[in-house]
């Protein structure tokens, strides 16, 4: 756990776009914990959804199948393992699809050899940003050393998603100004 969050922290730390960073963390994830595929699932706050942000899956068709699967999906506020993750704030597992109610998205999983899966949020206080989504091909239970981990290495995620919103916002701000100076000089002239 120690090696991961050094990693990850390694990962953030530089001056990456935030979605490489994303993505480099997901497969750190992966690689560590054994998952063949991760989605980070974006907060649409103003639709009250999660959409697609970015994904790492082991390389083949199977996780290939399973990402363009998900890039299509915008998921619902309390509606399936995500939507629970994000609703309840807290993991959650499904060690075996077959017993998790039906969606398309989970049959597409399933329909490429995905047996396990589970959700965890990266929040920040009270605020979830993102939630990050796992499937295995192997019958995966609960683990407290594996919810451990991946929850320090959310919060990182979240600290750096919070970053980067802050800086986006001032960069919006800062064009903003910039277009009221250059509306004023063109009055003033």
């Amino acid at each position: 756990r120690v090696a991961l969050q050094l990693l990850v922290t390694q990962i953030v730390g530089e001056n990456t776009s935030p979605d490489l960073a994303a993505m480099r963390v997901l497969e750190a994830l992966c690689v560590s914990q054994g998952w063949d595929v991760a989605i980070k699932w974006d907060v649409n706050t103003e639709e009250n959804v999660l959409e697609f942000g970015n994904a790492w899956g082991i390389p083949g068709a199977e996780s290939e199948t399973i990402i363009q699967e998900c890039m299509r999906t915008k998921i619902e506020f309390g509606n399936g393992l995500v939507g629970h993750a994000w609703g309840d704030v807290r993991a959650q597992w499904a060690p075996d699809l077959t017993t998790v109610p039906n969606n398309p998205r989970l049959r597409v999983a399933m329909t490429n050899r995905m047996v396990s899966s589970w959700a965890a949020p990266v929040q920040v206080g009270d605020e979830v940003l993102a939630v990050l989504e796992f499937y295995s091909h192997l019958r995966m239970r609960e683990d407290r050393e594996t919810v451990a981990a991946v929850e320090t290495v959310a919060a990182s995620l979240g600290q750096m998603l919070v970053r980067t919103r802050e800086r986006e916002r001032a960069e919006e701000l800062s064009r903003q100004q910039e277009i009221l100076l250059d509306l004023l000089t063109t009055i003033q002239t």
